[in-house]
């Protein structure tokens, strides 16, 4: 045990070895929160102070419970042979909702997969403030409406209204959602006489991503208040689905006493990023970079949204090449990306209308790219009935399921001729490789041939089914692999592509070169459709969000003009200017300015006759 102990910084040994009752851990960036969470898990049954069936660790995925799992099964594995074989519970929200409807005897039915959630979401009549809202934003916020425990019961307008049409849509599937298990999971918690296991210790990771019903999940079942909470009130992007910052304030508030343990050392960025992280909250607890690399950080002006595609690929093909421009930064400020690879650059934006330009100027540069989160190329109806019709095949989707008919070609069809249809490719998918598989399928359904987008967002699945082609299992190995990347909005860390994501798609990530654009005005702060209001503050955090993502060099680039329209620089950039900052224009932009006045001129000129 004293190896791993030892190998903390001083804050998260304390974190690690706090003694019983409530504790609070605020992690930033970078600071080593994983590890701080594994490290406390462990030392609580290590150290005698609990027993292993006493202590549960929740968090909000599969992959992060699998990796925290990971984690403190090798740190008792290091404490000895007993130990070894002593396994805390490392479960999601979810799981342990699971979990205590069995213990309770209730059965909580069929959960409704996520792509088809989403397309019972889109189906939907939305009142007209909601029209514009995204599906996956959608259904974030009505998550928030049904989470909420003051919601649960209340008549909100037109939350109510398409709460009751989302409800009546999973009646007819016979199903439930996620939301309905943990409501479900909170209501056999809080009964009286409820009987169901109580651990003695129970921690929560990312605990601004916190739901209400979550925390009262999680109050109700802890004991002796040793409920232990980690994360960062800064990165607190998801107030549209019920969580927020004030869970600390809250948190406080219950367990005034509470130990509180701030780590302060950010392990992940170079110095400069570190500092303008700690502009953007000049008021709360600055981090220091462990590194002494100093690494870069530019603000680069160009003039419209397709200037600002060619400067970012051109950055990316320079240091990819390894051209004077990249030899240069090297000297410069240490980065040392001689080696730089596609996965080494992620591009961030606020909505994912903003990547578009960029999504084209990559296709027609021949550069590897993936797209997560909104806008990926798995939200298309035709890619999602592919993904799904691969599950059922695999047989990782319930047999009963019904598959959503985005297809015209698959609606056509009678319930006979597709069953007919299925029977078909199982007995194919047990000699052709995924890809040759999903090939098969989209021509028999005429999927991806309606554009050119649509072959492109086509040969992006086909690209990853065919790294499992000559796996053990490959159908299974492939579907077990898409539904693993979904947690993640799609983002497939083991692609060697260049990164497009929206910032909720990229938080718990981390590149080597980040750029972040689109920092004006209305885009970040983004303006909300519907009139509605934004929330500036929370708009802050994503944009905090967004440039801790970056390791060694981090550029943001706003326009003089975007979609025809004059812009401003984002009011989040003039409040951070530091002499971290580096200013640049873009040098093509001069020649840009002239070229399009002539298209003007000769415009106007050809008005006149």
């Amino acid at each position: 045990m004293t190896d791993w102990l030892e190998a903390l910084n001083a804050e998260q040994r304390q974190a690690a070895m706090a003694g019983p009752g409530p504790l609070m851990v605020v992690a930033g960036p970078g600071t080593g929160k994983t590890g701080t969470l594994a490290a406390r898990v462990a030392w609580l049954v290590a150290s005698g102070t609990a027993r292993p069936e006493e202590v549960v660790a929740l968090t909000f995925t599969t992959k992060a419970a699998e990796e925290l799992r990971g984690r403190v099964e090798r740190l008792l594995a290091s404490s000895g042979p007993v130990l070894a074989v002593d396994r805390p519970a490392v479960l999601t929200f979810h799981a342990l909702a699971q979990r205590l409807l069995a213990e309770a005897g209730q059965t909580p039915g069929r959960l409704i997969a996520e792509d088809e959630r989403l397309a019972v979401i889109r189906a939907l009549e939305r009142p007209t403030q909601l029209q514009e809202l995204p599906a996956r934003e959608l259904a974030l916020r009505l998550s928030r409406y049904r989470n909420t425990e003051a919601a649960a019961g209340s008549e909100d307008g037109v939350w109510s209204e398409l709460a009751t049409q989302y409800r009546a849509a999973l009646a007819e599937l016979g199903a439930g959602d996620f939301d309905d298990l943990i409501l479900q999971a909170y209501a056999v918690a809080r009964a009286e006489g409820s009987s169901v296991t109580r651990p003695r210790y129970l921690l929560i990771d990312e605990f601004q991503d916190t739901s209400d019903i979550q925390y009262a999940l999680a109050r109700q079942l802890q004991s002796a208040d040793n409920l232990a909470v980690i994360g960062d009130p800064r990165q607190s992007i998801y107030g549209f689905r019920g969580a927020g910052a004030a869970m600390f304030d809250r948190f406080t508030a219950d367990f005034p006493a509470a130990q509180t343990v701030t780590l302060s050392t950010n392990y992940r960025s170079a110095g400069r990023i570190v500092a303008l992280g700690n502009a953007v909250f000049p008021d709360a607890a600055a981090l220091t970079a462990h590194t002494t690399m100093s690494g870069r950080t530019r603000l680069i002006q160009t003039l419209d949204e397709a200037a600002e595609a060619d400067w970012i690929v051109a950055q990316i093909e320079a240091e990819l090449g390894g051209t004077d421009f990249q030899r240069a930064g090297t000297a410069d400020h240490g980065l040392a990306l001689a080696a730089a690879g596609f996965s080494d650059f992620a591009i961030i934006y606020r909505t994912h209308r903003l990547g578009q330009a960029l999504q084209r100027r990559l296709a027609d540069s021949g550069l590897p790219y993936q797209v997560a989160g909104e806008g990926s190329p798995y939200d298309r109806p035709e890619l999602r009935l592919l993904v799904r019709l691969l599950s059922l095949l695999a047989g990782r989707a319930a047999a009963e399921t019904p598959t959503p008919g985005e297809s015209p070609v698959w609606q056509r069809l009678t319930a006979a001729q597709q069953v007919a249809l299925l029977d078909e490719w199982r007995l194919q998918g047990l000699t052709e490789p995924p890809s040759c598989l999903a090939v098969r399928l989209a021509r028999q359904l005429g999927l991806g041939q309606t554009d050119m987008a649509a072959r492109r967002d086509l040969a992006q699945l086909l690209a990853l089914l065919a790294r499992f082609d000559h796996t053990a299992e490959p159908l299974a190995a492939a579907v077990a692999h898409l539904q693993a990347i979904a947690e993640q909005e799609f983002y497939d860390p083991s692609a060697d592509a260049i990164t497009l994501l929206t910032i909720h798609a990229a938080k718990g990530l981390e590149f080597a070169h980040v750029f972040v654009c689109a920092l004006e005005e209305d885009r970040l702060p983004h303006r909300q459709p519907g009139g509605q209001a934004t929330d500036i503050e929370e708009e802050r955090r994503l944009f905090y969000v967004a440039i801790t993502r970056a390791k060694r060099q981090l550029d943001l680039t706003y326009t003089q003009s975007r979609s025809g329209r004059s812009s401003a620089l984002s009011r989040f950039i003039k409040e951070v200017t530091a002499p971290e900052l580096e200013l640049l224009a873009d040098p093509a932009m001069a020649a840009q300015q002239r070229q399009r006045q002539r298209r003007q001129v000769r415009r106007a000129q050809g008005r006149l006759f």
